[in-house]
């Protein structure tokens, strides 16, 4: 004669391998969440940077030509003449780049927990990737012929930038506080 289990044991089993099978779920979840946020977030940190990057050559270069940075005068995509502050685009390229590592981690988060598919990571990515350059940087300087403001200006390298130099950039264009921590430190966080 077989024994039936006690119903309080087939509950206990029937939760078991609810619990068993649902967490396998929220483990997978959780890696395709991580995974999602980390593509994205290391997407996004090369193209902030290597914008930043660029910027800070070119300040670095008018300086070395004895033109102020902050007043550049470059020729937009109408044909008029727009005057830059390419300091204060270097600024807003970081405070953006922080903006999108917010972004990113918070979406992770809701992903994890379940509230939102991970989708939704990649669309905040895609974001600052796109519309959130663009709203920062003006179309002039998106259209500068920069040869000839880069010819012979001493960073290094042929494309490099060291450190020093870039540090004594930053000096030089009053950029301090949070903005040159993420600058310098891409992976430092506002008050690390």
């Amino acid at each position: 004669m077989k024994r039936a289990l006690p119903r309080s044991n087939a509950i206990i089993s029937c939760l078991f391998a609810f619990y068993f099978y649902h967490s396998n779920d929220a483990v997978a979840q959780t890696d395709i969440c991580r995974q999602a946020a980390a593509n994205v977030d290391d997407q996004t940190h090369k193209t902030y940077d290597s914008q930043i990057n660029f910027y800070l050559k070119i300040a670095g270069a008018l300086q070395a030509k004895g033109v102020d940075p902050r007043s550049f005068p470059q020729a937009n995509p109408a044909g008029g003449i727009d005057v830059l502050d390419i300091p204060e685009l270097i600024q807003a390229l970081a405070l953006q780049k922080e903006n999108a590592r917010q972004s990113i981690f918070q979406a992770y988060q809701q992903c994890e927990a379940g509230f939102i598919p991970y989708q939704n990571i990649l669309n905040v990515g895609s974001f600052f990737l796109t519309a959130g350059i663009s709203q920062i940087v003006p179309p002039a300087a998106t259209h500068m012929d920069v040869s000839n403001i880069l010819a012979g200006t001493p960073f290094g390298g042929h494309d490099a930038i060291v450190p020093k130099a870039r540090s004594q950039v930053l000096d030089s264009l009053g950029i301090g506080g949070d903005v040159r921590k993420v600058i310098e430190n891409p992976v430092c966080i506002f008050g690390c």
